[in-house]
């Protein structure tokens, strides 16, 4: 359905419209935090990379999965937190590498949730990626395995969070009471995550992905919501 598949938009057109993206979103960059060119041209490298003929990752199984990870739950983070000076490229100095460290905590388990969606991303896929020959994480390991590794990593996920917090890793344990509660208020649509789950069929995910276009912006919206009325109520 979209549009370059379709042949609605031509290739030629595409790249065309790619580079003036490109080159606006980095003509920008220089001019506000050029500080930031290398991370945003990794990024880039990174996206490129899983959709060229050349290098072609999406084709590579386990790798498509980690580089979906990457690029939806790492790059962004750190993006942020640099964009945001809580972080620093100069990775050699003791503070910032700890503050890395700090970093990996909360990145692991937004890894985690990218790769979980990138698996429930090819199950939708999976017929079209089948039959064009692609082999996705998906296609490789069949629709059972895939929702059981997708299932898994999202329990985990969530999970990791409270783990950090019984250990006392950074400030974690500060608001381990505040994610319990959003994790408890969940619990509905945990089940039902997991009852969809059960027995796939092509069905059961589309019902998912429907699911899932349906609630996901409304529980964004309720979680930034809750977020910024905490950090007001911390400070």
């Amino acid at each position: 359905m979209l549009p370059l598949a379709t042949g609605d938009v031509s290739s030629k057109t595409s790249l065309v419209i790619m580079a003036i993206l490109c080159g606006l979103g980095f003509s920008a960059l220089t001019f506000f935090n050029p500080y930031l060119t290398p991370i945003f041209l990794a990024y880039f490298a990174l996206g490129s990379a899983y959709s060229t003929p050349i290098l072609h990752l999406k084709g590579k199984p386990i790798l498509d999965i980690i580089v979906a990870g990457i690029g939806s739950g790492v790059f962004p983070f750190l993006i942020g937190l640099l964009a945001a000076n809580q972080l620093s490229l100069d990775i050699l100095l003791p503070s910032v590498a700890r503050s890395y460290q700090y970093a990996f905590l909360c990145i692991l388990p937004l890894f985690l949730f990218q790769v979980a969606s990138q698996i429930f991303q090819e199950l939708r896929d999976f017929e079209a990626d089948l039959n064009d020959k692609i082999q996705t994480f998906v296609v490789r390991y069949g629709i059972k395995k895939s929702i059981r590794v997708a299932t898994i990593t999202v329990f985990l996920a969530i999970s990791l969070p409270i783990i950090f917090g019984f250990l006392n890793l950074f400030y974690t344990n500060e608001f381990m009471l505040w994610y319990m509660l959003v994790v408890i208020t969940m619990i509905p649509i945990l089940s039902r995550f997991v009852s969809l789950n059960k027995n796939p069929t092509k069905e059961k995910i589309e019902t998912l992905f429907n699911f899932s276009m349906k609630y996901t912006p409304v529980i964004l919206i309720i979680v930034f919501t809750y977020i910024l009325v905490l950090r007001l109520y911390l400070t």
